[in-house]
């Protein structure tokens, strides 16, 4: 009987990947989808006042359904280390020249897989806006200019393209933040792929390792995140051409016991440092995470709310890198981003994040008003049905508009930056 091709093979074992992005993607489709309102939701339990806080969503590891941005780290870990994944193992069969093709091929159309599905996405807001669809009060307030609207457009796209600078004009789907960042990201990782290429094999997992320290200890949590990725890659691709394959690993019962508490220790203690307080006007180190602080170095008496920022996204993108590692090495950790319900959100996964939020913000408040909840100040009850009953017809509503966007502009991107490729 003919043996399958390492590549059939192997798919199966990045499947995980595909669904962890899928949960991660909901995740922040679910955090916006309270944006103003819930914010109890987005500090800790040990915040002050302690009459508005002291909720059991508030406590680690429950609110990591409100953790929109430590889902961000976790996009950034698995993006590094899925477009990783085919290049490691190009470079280890010696197919060298299909690797250098491969790299320069990824590099070229990376940018037009990310900015074409999110510049399609901003322009067709940018209409609905001008037709006067939103429904959203720091909206309602812009011109509705179909001129304004184009340079507007054309003016967000231009700064986009840079991904050193935030553009001068902000996207009206304000999750397109990290779309240049993600572009940054992924060229970094594939001129790190390029360099460390005729390295010994040990040796190119500790030079990323060092870069990613590097970039922790600078502050810099996108580099850190996109060389934990790969790291990440390259260790687990060093294991199995070493014969120490997942599946190998747990069948030997004395290993396994030890490598699952680790496991599962470091997805604890990383969902832990994923659940830290998001509340922009609040300290994100409320008394469950105050210990952190410390341990970065910053006096409590510190207030300044952006280097608090930093300084708790540097402590997500640590937790993002934990869960990703710690899922990478075991089978029962990726058994439920596995399933056809998590495949099925990864293969959606871009086209979520993209169209989420404009749909929220053009119909959710309403939706909410037609369930009976006029504003913050509604009873329980009425906050209860009206936020109940409108998420019962947002998630149909979303996940076909994400299922549409991913069927025609996210699928023809990628046919688009082949043709570009092919042309040039």
């Amino acid at each position: 009987m003919a043996q399958k091709s390492p590549t059939r093979k192997s798919a199966p074992d990045t499947a995980w990947l595909t669904g962890l992005r899928g949960i991660a993607a909901l995740i922040v489709a679910f955090t916006h989808f309270f944006e103003g309102e819930l914010n109890a939701g987005f500090r800790g339990y040990f915040a002050d006042p302690p009459e508005s806080n002291r909720y059991i969503f508030q406590l680690p590891l429950i609110r990591i359904v409100f953790s929109g941005q430590g889902m961000v780290v976790i996009f950034f870990v698995i993006s590094a280390y899925s477009i990783s994944v085919k290049p490691l193992r190009m470079r280890d069969n010696e197919l060298r020249e299909e690797f250098f093709d491969y790299l320069c091929s990824s590099t070229f159309r990376r940018g037009f897989r990310l900015y074409t599905p999110a510049f399609a996405m901003e322009a067709v807001s940018r209409m609905a806006m001008t037709l006067g669809l939103y429904n959203w009060e720091s909206i309602d307030s812009q011109s509705r200019s179909v001129w304004k609207a184009i340079t507007s457009q054309a003016s967000y796209m231009l700064g986009a393209l840079n991904p050193l600078v935030p553009p001068k004009v902000e996207p009206m789907n304000q999750q397109l933040w990290t779309i240049p960042l993600e572009f940054f990201g992924s060229c970094i990782v594939f001129l790190t792929i390029l360099c460390t290429s005729s390295l010994r094999p040990w040796s190119r997992p500790l030079v990323t390792t060092v870069m990613g320290l590097l970039g922790l200890w600078n502050s810099s949590w996108l580099l850190f995140t996109y060389m934990c990725g790969l790291t990440i890659c390259e260790v687990r691709t060093l294991m199995d051409r070493r014969g120490n394959s997942i599946p190998k690993l747990e069948k030997d019962s004395s290993r396994c016991s030890g490598i699952s508490f680790v496991n599962g220790g470091l997805l604890l203690f990383g969902l832990y440092l994923l659940g830290l307080p998001e509340q922009p006007e609040s300290n994100p180190f409320s008394g469950e995470y105050l210990w952190l602080r410390g341990m970065a170095g910053y006096e409590s008496k510190i207030d300044d709310i952006d280097k608090l920022w930093d300084i708790a996204q540097l402590w997500r993108s640590l937790g993002g890198a934990l869960c990703v590692f710690a899922i990478s090495n075991s089978s029962t950790l990726q058994a439920p981003f596995t399933t056809a319900a998590a495949q099925y959100l990864g293969k959606i996964s871009f086209g979520l994040y993209l169209v989420h939020i404009m749909v929220y913000q053009m119909w959710r408040d309403p939706i909410l008003r037609f369930f009976g909840r006029k504003d913050r100040t509604s009873p329980a009850a009425a906050q209860w049905i009206s936020w109940s009953g409108s998420g019962l017809i947002f998630t149909p509503v979303v996940l076909w508009a994400a299922d549409f966007l991913t069927r025609t502009i996210d699928r023809h991107s990628i046919r688009f930056s082949r043709w570009v490729e092919k042309c040039l």
